[in-house]
């Protein structure tokens, strides 16, 4: 895994043995699942692929029928499934998502909708995370509900003109609305003068699921357990306000935030906990 690929890198880094490892195969599985969906194969072909996991999940974790990629993956969150007792059903519900993205059915989804999808997609690899780090329950549940809602808007906000060249359109139909929209095309809604609107919209409901995440913090002694998510989140939290900063501009190039800083915002929350 390259170092600047993903935002979660250094969060997963300063996990401690065997905990990094359990996060690094879920953070494997969940790229690859997301390199499927987003890549060339045929959508009967990539259903296929889906379908091979949720029998993986299903069947005991047998990988026979998979390619050698895939296998090399199984066997990985294998042996971090049985190290750290994760539950079958987060992934199923993982792959349940990805087949929203497969059906076509994320274009101005209602916000319901959208939170189902973000609960898929978001919350349920956090919940594993969580679970690796050793906090399991309701509360981890909870918490990773919101919070997986407000990372799963935040890469929304970040990423809307690479999502309109795949066909979709992540905006909720109540934000679109509120910004007098009513077009459900990518294309057309990207032309919209009045997007920018629509795009403040959801960074506020980003805002307020920070917020909401902070109040189902869990005590102190787990707030050290959970260190790597704490991390995650203070990361997210800092690209959202880097986006309000800048504002939604037509064309923009994408923002992120550049490996030093995450790398920094990691170590901070390591050393000194979550502010």
């Amino acid at each position: 895994m390259s170092s600047g690929r993903s935002s979660f890198y250094w969060p997963m880094r300063i996990a401690p043995e065997p905990h990094r490892s359990g996060l690094f195969a879920i953070y494997a599985w969940c790229r690859h699942m997301d390199d499927i969906i987003d890549g060339p194969l045929p959508p009967e072909d990539k259903a296929a692929v889906l379908a091979l996991w949720r029998g993986y999940f299903l069947n005991e974790r047998s990988a026979t029928t998979m390619d050698s990629e895939s296998v090399m993956i199984a066997m990985t969150l294998s042996a971090a499934i049985t190290a750290h007792d994760l539950p079958s059903g987060l992934f199923l519900r993982v792959i349940n998502g990805m087949e929203m993205d497969l059906a076509g059915v994320m274009r101005a989804p209602s916000l319901a909708m959208l939170q189902a999808y973000a609960h898929a997609v978001a919350s349920a690899p956090g919940e594993l995370c969580l679970n690796v780090l050793g906090w399991r329950g309701k509360g981890a549940a909870e918490f990773s509900h919101a919070l997986g809602e407000a990372v799963q808007y935040t890469n929304i906000l970040r990423d809307m003109d690479e999502d309109a060249t795949q066909g979709r359109l992540y905006l909720p139909r109540e934000a679109l609305d509120s910004a007098g929209i009513d077009a459900q095309d990518p294309k057309i809604v990207m032309a919209d003068k009045r997007l920018g609107d629509a795009w403040l919209a959801l960074a506020l409901m980003a805002e307020e699921k920070f917020y909401l995440s902070d109040s189902l913090l869990p005590d102190a002694q787990t707030r050290t357990k959970i260190r790597t998510a704490l991390a995650m989140m203070a990361v997210y939290r800092g690209l959202l306000r880097t986006l309000r900063q800048k504002g939604w501009k037509p064309g923009a190039a994408k923002v992120t935030l550049p490996p030093w800083r995450v790398m920094l915002t990691a170590g901070r929350v390591a050393w000194f906990g979550y502010p």
